[in-house]
């Protein structure tokens, strides 16, 4: 069965504010093995990206924190090696040759590793590929469900993403032993405050940092899905009405508790 309600989770990107909150929502939970290609000590002394951006926090035993590269496969797998479920937070967005490895060929390494460790359940992320705004995409459509084809344009990282999700699809269908669950993200952001990037504006995808976390813990915990690789909006609900947490509402039992009121009324 591959709920996994309790047991050891492998975290790879754990560096990153994604990272930050996922550990912080399940070390009550679950035994973390916190993987980054950087040291926990790196990632403490870099300065935040933007305002708000949460950080990792030191975790003490049985967690623990793991230096991996997600492009050399014997160090994933090694990485994996003893976990029930695997999250995969990995991302390079400015690179070309750093974001391909990256992006598609550690999402491969990692469902390989997964396969082959016997891990019963991955959660791989990627973004939102819907509004990049070219010919044939999703710009002007509203009530876009979470399995719309995506259209991820020619920007290196939503592209590199594509790529990915196509690779994870692979192995979810061909190796029914194996479930993923992919969640798309967005903008992330504070509920309640600015965070220096269109301050005014909340965008018709938003997730809070307070709510995300969470859904970390719901994806782990859900019962059985429908399908090999079940893909989730995992965003606010927002009176633009173009994307909807219902389905991660409905088949995960996560409900994000902020919609961003007071950004959008006076």
């Amino acid at each position: 069965m591959p709920t996994v309600p309790n047991g050891k989770v492998c975290i790879f990107g754990a560096g990153g504010p994604v990272g930050a909150v996922t550990a912080q929502s399940l070390a009550s939970h679950y035994t973390l093995r916190c993987v980054d290609a950087r040291s926990l000590e790196e990632v403490l002394a870099r300065p935040n990206s933007h305002k708000g951006f949460p950080k990792p926090q030191p975790l003490p035993a049985p967690h623990s924190w793991t230096m991996a590269d997600i492009t050399d496969y014997p160090q994933v797998r090694d990485a994996i090696s003893g976990c029930d479920a695997v999250i995969n937070l990995s991302v390079n967005r400015v690179d070309e040759e750093a974001a391909f490895a990256v992006n598609v060929i550690g999402a491969y390494h990692v469902m390989k590793a997964a396969l082959e460790c016997g891990v019963k359940r991955v959660i791989h992320t990627g973004p939102e590929s819907a509004l990049p705004r070219f010919e044939g995409d999703y710009y002007f459509d509203h009530s876009i469900p979470d399995d719309a084809p995506p259209n991820p344009g020619t920007g290196l990282y939503p592209l590199t993403k594509h790529l990915s999700r196509t690779v994870v699809d692979a192995f979810a269908l061909e190796r029914p032993k194996l479930e993923v669950l992919t969640f798309l993200l967005s903008r992330l952001r504070p509920a309640h405050e600015t965070d220096g990037r269109d301050d005014d504006v909340v965008i018709a995808y938003s997730t809070a940092w307070e709510d995300l976390g969470d859904a970390f813990l719901c994806g782990l915990r859900a019962p059985p899905m429908p399908n090999p690789n079940e893909v989730f909006h995992i965003c606010g609900r927002l009176p633009m009405g173009k994307f909807s947490p219902d389905k991660a509402e409905r088949l995960l039992g996560w409900t994000p508790a902020h919609s961003f009121t007071k950004f959008y009324k006076r």
